[in-house]
């Protein structure tokens, strides 16, 4: 059996992964579907796929046999690797490609499906500058798909700072256990900045050529599940980098920052801000 290869983000939120999940999209041999770990959720409370449908009407979803596979379950389900096989296997079948991205981010999602062998697990640790993830962690922002039903906590800016290291440094140890070939560290800035130098390593590690389709993004036909708002707006998009935070943090938080982060993100490339 021929194997499905899944380009799967890794990171924090609000580093750039729906960007990137829509970007990967464009390829036409690719098929994004979001944040497939909250597969069940959507499922069961009839959340919007991001073509604007109900996830159990979206006609791509019910292809992919949403009406007929199981839930995937809890994480620590024995048949959590099995199930989520399935609907992988479901997407790849419905869209007709065999190259998936699962913009999930979580690290012990990553663990459980790199560990099927019958999936080529393509791990993307997608980083940004953590002065930015953490001061927009620090804001409430709605669910996308839920309707305005559902919204994120706000985190104190220390907390972020501390789950920003926290899961880069996770992220970190578990991909040395890896091959170097075998996965690719893509910093947002540079996706932003210079979009297909970032796109071109991915296809590489993923066996594609790359297309320039990639570089005129569009959320027409494209069937997500949660993600960053903008994905379910249907409106032009602009490959803008966002840097609202040298406007909305402050010097303290920014030192605060240095103490905690800054060793690390200087290890990414990033200079130390005070200002």
């Amino acid at each position: 059996m021929k194997k499905i290869k899944l380009v799967y983000i890794v990171s924090l939120g609000h580093s750039g992964s729906t960007l990137l999940d829509v970007l990967l999209n464009q390829h036409s041999k690719i098929q994004s579907v979001g944040e497939v770990m909250f597969y069940d959720e959507w499922v069961r409370n009839d959340h919007l796929c991001s073509c604007g449908k109900p996830l159990k009407q979206c006609p791509f979803w019910l292809g992919a046999a949403v009406e007929n596979s199981d839930p995937i379950g809890d994480i620590d389900h024995p048949d959590y690797g099995d199930r989520s096989f399935t609907l992988l296997q479901g997407v790849a079948n419905s869209s007709g490609v065999n190259v998936v991205v699962d913009s999930s981010k979580s690290l012990q999602r990553l663990k459980k499906l790199k560990s099927d062998p019958r999936l080529d697990v393509i791990p993307i640790h997608l980083v940004r500058n953590g002065y930015a993830v953490v001061n927009a962690l620090r804001y409430s922002h709605d669910r996308p798909g839920t309707s305005g039903e559902l919204k994120t906590r706000p985190t104190p800016i220390y907390k972020g700072i501390l789950r920003w290291v926290s899961r880069n440094r996770s992220i970190e140890k578990y991909l040395a256990t890896l091959k170097p070939d075998e996965y690719a560290l893509i910093r947002y800035e540079d996706l932003c900045r210079q979009p297909e130098l970032a796109l071109q390593k991915i296809c590489k590690l993923a066996g594609l050529d790359f297309e320039g389709s990639m570089l005129t993004p569009s959320v027409e036909h494209i069937h997500n599940i949660g993600g960053s708002r903008w994905r379910y707006a249907h409106k032009p998009i602009e490959i803008k980098l966002d840097e609202k935070w040298k406007n909305e943090l402050s010097f303290g938080s920014r030192l605060l920052f240095n103490l905690l982060g800054g060793k690390l993100n200087k290890a990414y490339g990033y200079p130390l801000e005070t200002s």
